[in-house]
């Protein structure tokens, strides 16, 4: 009986040991990975960045067609960075809150152009970054590992293909939409 009582007594305690170890797996499987962290930092600079490109926009730009551009994209990428920040503390990341020194560079170039030469380049620089976004965001829409990740690219492209369409239609028709 004393026997029986000692080795239930050791299985019991090598259970309870064993609880801490199965949670801790449990847990760095639900870890977001490298790549798709990678990925929401990336996203919340383009947010950023865009966000105030449009707000840019609809003060130097002499174009309604730019400005209403301008305002549509502030307002879709500051909701997208509101969606993007929900994100990453359900899933625990930490995502920028300042536009890096690649973004700031930007912003100081085309602070410095009115009109027409401004039109052109937040047109030519939204060309740019959204072929790029875009890219990047179908690449996570079908092979990101966390499921949170995959939908939040899913859901966002839509809208980042539609701006990148307007810009395109924007230099294609000389700002006046046929």
């Amino acid at each position: 009986m004393r026997i029986e009582g000692a080795m239930l007594m050791s299985l019991a305690c090598c259970t309870l040991l064993a609880v801490p170890l199965v949670a801790r797996s449990d847990s760095r499987t639900t870890a977001t990975p490298a790549s798709d962290q990678e990925f929401l930092r990336m996203a919340a600079q383009s947010d950023m960045l865009h966000a105030h490109l449009g707000q840019m926009a609809e003060k130097q730009s002499t174009k309604r067609g730019v400005r209403d551009l301008g305002l549509e994209i502030r307002k879709n990428d500051s909701a997208d960075y509101q969606q993007l920040s929900d994100l990453a503390a359900k899933t625990g990341e930490t995502i920028p809150k300042s536009i890096n020194d690649k973004g700031d560079k930007t912003i100081e170039r085309l602070s410095r152009l009115r009109g027409a030469s401004f039109d052109h380049a937040f047109i030519s620089e939204l060309i740019d970054s959204d072929k790029r976004t875009v890219a990047a965001f179908e690449q996570k829409a079908q092979d990101a590992e966390n499921p949170d990740v995959k939908t939040y690219a899913s859901n966002a492209l839509p809208s980042l293909k539609l701006h990148l369409n307007e810009a395109q239609d924007w230099v294609k028709y000389g700002g006046d939409k046929k």
